[in-house]
């Protein structure tokens, strides 16, 4: 008998469709007599499904299957065990004695729910997001208030883009009662997250009816609402109120005075840095809730300590709860934009009050689904470089959940940047020999 297994270093490949190396195993007796790795030489289907059959494959372990790829691996006579997970030795064991396949089945009927599940509700909502892997916020639900890019700021530094429409207007960008309706429907059918979070594709406070979003989740769900801002609007008295509602506030604050904000934060010509800081402590005298700040450091803008120092002073006067240190990890807006080494981030740390954590190591999670999208999108870019944006339309995703995916194979070295002079491109990184 010759088993062959999907693998991605010593584990099952979450995606079967997008695996590119195989485990070949041939047994005798309930033994292994040998073991060797093979790798697809092309991404079609057609050529995957046909290798099996020339190694005389008789039966596929694998993870998730598309039904296409499983009718013509079927098609050739081969037996197959889909939704295994784990690692290549524990299931080749339990495949030997017997207990896969009933294994399998259960992994498979819950694994293939919640798939199904999570792109049901990533499909079909316009408003809502995630959950995404968030460091401090664990599996955090997204809210989108704003069309993309719609900001009060410009930021050197943001990883969704630069800002198309800087704007002061405050209106219902997008439709209250479509959102609200989208986080009943959400939390109805058994949605999960540890926070629910106002952030998305531009700043939230534009939207004029963001409070009653936060009083809608206030009154119908236990789960913790966050709202994430940059703070230049809290000088409005309408602002803060409706802010007030959230139960953790976080807040940008990345410069020390006008010139500062204007070279790190473009902000729109009619903010005063002055005037939106003061708008921040009025909010902090006024909040009862949790106040976080997050301070976006950048090599060679507003990182010597000094000028550390004076964001901390500014920091001090907001009393937060916590101060978290952040850095470019993932592409950002401007190519200029260079991120601070780790070691130096923690040695600044204890200039704020209480110190401040650097954040700007999360790595992501392991989960099966974060495993099987980032296998799918190298299966993609392999065929063509692609942006942020096209890999959020492509997966049914939004814009914010695809640097997830992008900052964790950018670390792992499976995929490379390329700059264009409007756009930022991911391309799969060269194979190594």
């Amino acid at each position: 008998m010759r088993v062959a297994i999907t693998i991605w270093d010593d584990r099952v490949s979450p995606v079967a469709d997008s695996a590119g190396e195989l485990l070949v195993v041939d047994l005798a007796a309930e033994s292994i007599i040998s073991r060797r790795h093979e790798c697809f030489e092309d991404d079609s289907l057609f050529h995957r499904a046909g290798k099996l059959a020339e190694l005389s494959v008789t039966t596929l372990i694998c993870g998730a299957i598309s039904d296409f790829y499983s009718s013509l691996v079927q098609g050739y006579g081969i037996r197959l065990i889909p939704f295994a997970q784990g690692q290549v030795d524990e299931v080749l064991n339990a495949f030997l004695s017997g207990s896969l396949e009933n294994w399998s089945h259960d992994t498979r009927d819950h694994l293939h729910n919640g798939l199904e599940r999570m792109q049901s509700r990533m499909t079909k909502y316009q408003y809502l997001f995630g959950p995404v892997p968030s460091r401090r916020l664990g599996r955090s639900l997204g809210v989108d208030l704003t069309p993309y890019k719609t900001c009060t700021q410009d930021c050197v530094f943001c990883q969704i883009g630069r800002t198309t429409n800087k704007t002061l207007i405050r209106k219902e960008y997008v439709p209250t009662s479509g959102v609200i309706a989208e986080l009943d429907d959400w939390l109805k059918t058994g949605g999960k997250a540890d926070h629910i979070t106002l952030s998305g594709s531009g700043e939230p406070t534009l939207h004029s009816k963001f409070g009653e979003v936060l009083a809608h989740i206030r009154a119908n769900s236990a789960i913790p609402s966050v709202l994430l801002t940059n703070g230049s609007l809290l000088n409005h008295p309408e602002v803060r109120e409706a802010a007030a509602l959230a139960d953790i506030v976080k807040v940008s604050l990345s410069t020390w005075d006008q010139s500062s904000y204007g070279w790190v934060n473009r902000p729109h010509p009619d903010l005063d840095f002055k005037q939106s800081v003061a708008g921040q402590k009025a909010f902090r005298d006024e909040y009862k809730g949790r106040m976080w700040i997050e301070v976006f450091l950048i090599a060679g803008m507003n990182s010597i300590p000094s000028d550390v120092a004076k964001i901390a002073t500014l920091a001090e006067l907001l009393r937060p709860d916590q101060v978290h240190l952040n850095t470019a990890c993932r592409p950002p807006a401007e190519d200029f934009v260079a991120p601070l080494p780790i070691e130096r981030m923690e040695s600044l740390c204890n200039l704020f009050r209480p110190p401040a954590e650097c954040i700007a190591d999360y790595k992501g999670d392991g989960s099966i689904e974060m495993q099987a999208t980032q296998e799918a999108i190298i299966s993609m870019l392999k065929r063509r470089p692609c942006t942020a944006r096209d890999i959020a339309g492509a997966f049914a995703m939004h814009i914010n959940e695809a640097p997830k995916y992008l900052e964790r194979l950018l670390q792992e070295g499976r995929i490379r940047v390329k700059r264009t002079r409007k756009s930022l491109y991911y391309c799969a990184a060269p194979e190594k020999q």
